[in-house]
């Protein structure tokens, strides 16, 4: 059985993550390719898209606008990589310079280290990410209620939330087929002991639309 669990800077970096991985977005089950790494001299993780499609997935899923203000900003999620399904919190607006990904999919290039600020000292859009771990308060040493501390309690949420969009098991991501209105429409399914679960996102294909209530904590599908 793969358990989704919240892991800590330190078990981070044992597990060695660094590189290519797949987020999943877990109020709306998008799957997001990164690229980054973890580091035992810092408290969280930066991280890029690791394609324009992927951008532009992270895009979607605030709306179309980047932002890191709650509710939609920031966002609780389930890092796969190897065999591990990590809980974590992130946030959905780029900025200060590139870290890892090619330049073709950089959503600012032209920022610095002298130009990433305004002159009020607040972040430029830019070109990265960030990632959070369930530690990541106590390793900043961030009293409770401040962006840090939300961000890893986001974090160990996760857990629960990603354990029920996996179904605390063994399961199988793909592509399948469906027959609506005597078309073939492609959707990307879990498939879990003999059980077929079909992406919320997906059921925009058949002219519905899929959103958060973020006050209630439930997904949202409208004509």
């Amino acid at each position: 059985m793969i358990e989704v669990k919240a892991l800590t800077r330190d078990e981070m970096v044992a597990l060695g993550w660094s590189g290519d991985a797949v987020l999943v977005d877990l109020w709306t089950g998008t799957e997001i390719t990164i690229r980054g790494s973890v580091s035992k001299n810092y408290d969280h993780s930066d991280f890029q898209t690791r394609t324009t499609a992927d951008t532009a997935k992270m895009k979607q899923i605030v709306g179309g606008t980047w932002t890191w203000s709650a509710p939609k900003g920031i966002r609780p999620g389930v890092l796969k990589h190897k065999d591990q399904l990590i809980a974590v919190a992130f946030h959905c607006f780029p900025h200060s310079i590139p870290v890892a990904a090619p330049a073709d999919n950089i959503v600012n290039p032209v920022l610095t280290r002298a130009t990433e600020k305004d002159a009020n000292g607040n972040w430029r859009p830019g070109s990265h990410f960030c990632l959070y771990y369930r530690d990541t308060a106590r390793l900043r040493k961030s009293p409770a209620g401040n962006w840090n501390d939300r961000m890893s309690n986001m974090a160990v949420e996760a857990v629960k939330l990603g354990n029920e969009f996996f179904g605390g098991g063994l399961y199988v991501v793909d592509t399948t087929k469906v027959l609506f209105e005597n078309k073939e429409v492609e959707v990307v399914r879990i498939l879990q002991e003999g059980t077929n679960y079909v992406r919320l996102r997906d059921l925009e294909k058949f002219g519905l639309k899929v959103d958060y209530d973020a006050a209630r904590k439930l997904p949202v599908v409208k004509k």
